[in-house]
């Protein structure tokens, strides 16, 4: 929760009307903007930025679900160079814990705790970590992000969560770390407000966890050159890529 209010208080000072600007400067907002982003093959995969405060908070009317992007640099071209310095040493950092906790092997990630969630076939969540109050700590993300290859399950990724269900992510690198959040079509149990566990029987109760149409925020930290960004929304990677950006990592770093 500390973290969320140090994030709130650097909101505090309105800049209406601001142009589009460099990354040297550091645009604040006291409201935060969102975008959608329809995954699978929606005809339109993302909007234009709102104000935060006119997305729906009901579920839209969608198949799946809708992902809903957020950030306060909507508006900036580019991370200042301390932005810039905290994603490289963020990424850095995923990369040492991965290789010192051994994670690059699924069976090491599933030693330490990480199983496979609820309907999902790439996220291995730890519920331990979900539930410890600790934000963007590369020795404890909340998921590690498992794809299927040709050499069988590789590690592709961190993702991290807020501590709190309707907690603000810290965007330490700016324009780059968007956070991103699901509102889903039929609700989900989740532990805590923050991890998905099941669904409600059949009278609409959760057996364990509270139930909820909405995920807490999440960063992704891609540990492959993903197409769109180290940060990437996008889960999807196209299948005849992935290979050849596993083989690109394990040229550049040995994995």
């Amino acid at each position: 929760m500390q973290k969320t209010i140090v994030v709130a208080v650097a909101g505090l000072i309105l800049l209406a009307g601001l142009p589009r600007i460099s990354g040297a400067e550091e645009p604040v907002q006291a409201e935060r903007f969102a975008r959608y982003y329809l995954p699978w093959g929606y005809e339109t995969p993302r909007g234009e930025w709102q104000p935060e405060s006119t997305v729906p908070k009901d579920p839209q009317d969608v198949t799946k679900m809708i992902i809903w992007e957020v950030s306060r640099y909507w508006n900036a071209d580019a991370p200042t160079p301390q932005q810039r310095l905290a994603q490289d040493k963020l990424i850095a950092a995923c990369y040492a814990a991965a290789r010192k906790n051994e994670w690059f092997r699924f069976e090491k990630g599933y030693d330490s705790g990480y199983r496979k969630i609820f309907d999902d076939k790439t996220h291995f969540g730890n519920e331990s970590y979900a539930l410890d109050n600790d934000v963007l700590n590369p020795e404890r993300p909340e998921f590690l992000m498992y794809y299927n290859s040709p050499l069988g399950k590789r590690l592709v990724g961190f993702m991290f969560l807020v501590d709190d269900p309707t907690g603000e992510g810290a965007q330490i690198a700016g324009p780059e770390t968007i956070w991103h959040y699901h509102i889903w079509p039929e609700p989900f149990c989740l532990a805590g407000g923050l991890l998905i566990i099941g669904r409600p029987n059949n009278q609409g109760v959760c057996e364990r966890g509270t139930l909820s149409h909405r995920s807490p925020e999440m960063l992704h930290v891609w540990l492959i050159d993903h197409p769109d960004g180290p940060f990437a929304t996008k889960m999807e990677i196209d299948t005849l890529l992935l290979p050849e950006l596993l083989e690109r990592r394990l040229e550049k770093q040995g994995y």
